[in-house]
């Protein structure tokens, strides 16, 4: 056995002192006050740093409403996660057409374009014709991978959609359609919704999709031509500050509804989620654009989310005071470097308490650090072990 340093010996006595109040950590939750919604049209809110794993707002956050088009965000995570190659193409039948007044990405009969084409036309335009083809050419592999190619494709992918919302714990959401069409029973909330967001825009492709306010689409066939299509998402499209991306569903039905995700000057990730904001039909079924409240309601919570709360880098050596050396001298690191979300009234009065078991295989979790307002714990980090002579990756002593 390896003759152990003082510090080891150190280290044998702060885990028998600690015993009794570590545990193992659990999924990576914060524990965070929320903060009341500001005043919205939308029936529904709900808010949530995906890197923290903290709420930040919610109102009526279970609610059973329409999706409109962010029903799309299933039908495209669908497609990545059942299509391998993206370049394959598919031949646009009558069927897949979107009928007048629907959004579109302009396809025609007989048009030949990428699976990757289709992915744009989803998120981008929010083409009805795009989720058709989709869920007719995967929903038609599924079924004859099943030795039943009989069955209608469509309603076998509108079954995938559900499995999928099933699987993720969506216990608000029925899908009855890919496109996100009126129809009675076809509901999420804002909550699954928000849920769904977080597993779709982890895919690579889907995040690079959303990021780009338009795309050239290459349409081979009988009629070859380009034409670019334009992301539906106004504050992706004007290019608002920290805005990554998002999808919007629209109908009179549904009212405005919108997924965004934006990042904080902390570095994380936010998605907030709005159903049933106010916007105006006409007596056609148009809707007048200059009457869309979604945009003028997340403004609202996210303004409202700077003054409500703040992100500390706790990667920085001067964030937390004596974190960052106290973790070297442990040789010990975090494991999750993402910024930890506090009330703004207490940016200076965040205090932590590090809690080690005994020394470890480097790499694996040894204990944890917890992060208060006062008395009042609102963040975690797994700690993990560093290899002999390591140090933390950000702990600089100079700084």
């Amino acid at each position: 056995m390896r003759p152990r340093s003082p510090v080891s010996f150190s280290r044998i006595l702060l885990a028998i002192a600690i015993a009794l109040t570590f545990l193992p950590l659990g999924p990576h939750a914060d524990a965070l006050e929320l903060q009341p919604v500001p005043e919205v049209t939308a029936k529904a809110v709900y808010s949530v740093d995906i890197d923290a794993g903290v709420e930040l707002y919610k109102m009526n956050e279970d609610e059973e409403l329409e999706p409109a088009s962010i029903t799309k965000l299933a039908t495209a995570l669908l497609l990545v996660q059942n299509q391998d190659d993206l370049s394959e193409t598919v031949t646009i039948e009558q069927q897949d057409l979107a009928d007048e007044g629907e959004s579109n990405m302009a396809l025609q009969t007989g048009d030949i374009v990428t699976f990757e084409e289709l992915l744009y036309g989803l998120l981008l335009p929010s083409g009805n014709d795009a989720a058709n083809a989709v869920a007719r050419v995967l929903g038609g592999s599924m079924l004859a991978d099943e030795g039943n190619e009989g069955a209608d494709p469509v309603a076998r992918f509108v079954e995938e959609m559900n499995a999928l919302a099933k699987s993720l714990k969506m216990s608000h959401t029925t899908f009855l359609n890919p496109s996100g069409l009126h129809a009675d029973g076809h509901v999420t909330s804002a909550r699954d919704m928000a849920v769904l967001a977080r597993k779709t825009f982890t895919q690579k492709i889907i995040k690079s999709v959303i990021q780009e306010p338009s795309f050239v689409v290459t349409y081979e066939g009988a009629n070859p031509r380009e034409a670019t299509i334009e992301t539906t998402v106004t504050m992706k499209k004007d290019g608002v500050e920290g805005v990554i991306g998002g999808k919007t569903g629209t109908t009179p039905e549904s009212g405005a509804c919108l997924v965004l995700e934006t990042q904080e000057s902390g570095g994380n990730r936010i998605i907030t989620v709005l159903l049933g904001s106010e916007i105006s039909f006409d007596e056609n079924g148009f809707r007048d654009d200059s009457t869309d409240q979604r945009y003028a309601d997340v403004t609202k919570i996210l303004d409202q989310m700077n003054r409500d709360y703040q992100w500390i880098d706790v990667s920085k050596n001067d964030a937390v005071p004596g974190l960052q050396e106290e973790l070297s001298v442990w040789l010990v690191d975090l494991d999750n470097k993402d910024s930890i979300v506090v009330p703004n009234a207490g940016r200076d009065s965040v205090s932590y308490l590090l809690q080690l078991g005994p020394e470890t295989e480097p790499g694996s979790q040894v204990g944890r650090v917890l992060f208060f307002i006062d008395a009042e714990q609102v963040a975690e980090r797994a700690v993990v072990q560093l290899p002999p002579g390591g140090q933390a990756s950000f702990f600089n002593p100079a700084a």
